[in-house]
């Protein structure tokens, strides 16, 4: 079975074909033909991050594919030109694999949430108060006891 996610070699090969599709459309842009390369491009990387167990149901991902596919379907040379196929298949690949890190680091996920705004922790906060006064405890437990002490 095949694993799930993007490999390095494949995120370089998906940017390296977006730019070939971006120039392609750029050079047929002027003939108003581009719009065709827009729509193999768009169903090449739907079947390619679909194959790879990438889903555009999130709503940041839809619209970073929908938003690449509206513009470069728009038969103006100089907007169907922009490199949006490139851009949109750099963020949903690299936004992949930053994820898949994050997760493999220790304490990746709270760095993550931290930086995007994230207030929800996976862990509770007040166990970790509560493990600090029974360390606390532990150790007032062990120390001898002066009695002469004031």
């Amino acid at each position: 079975m095949q694993e799930k996610g993007l490999k390095s070699t494949t995120i370089g090969l998906m940017i390296g074909v977006a730019l070939f599709f971006d120039f392609l459309q750029f050079i047929l842009g002027f003939v108003y033909m581009g719009w065709l390369v827009g729509i193999f491009a768009g169903l090449t990387f739907w079947l390619w991050f679909k194959m790879k167990g990438i889903s555009f149901m999130k709503p940041k991902r839809f619209a970073a594919f929908g938003g690449a596919s509206l513009l470069e379907i728009i038969p103006i040379p100089f907007v169907a030109s922009l490199p949006a196929w490139t851009a949109a298949v750099a963020y949903l690949a690299l936004e992949s694999k930053i994820k898949k890190v994050v997760a493999a680091v220790p304490g990746g996920n709270l760095a993550a949430n931290a930086v995007s705004g994230n207030k929800q922790t996976p862990i509770n906060v007040s166990r970790g108060a509560q493990e600090a006064r029974n360390l606390e405890r532990a150790e007032n437990k062990n120390r001898a006891i002066d009695v002469n002490a004031r």
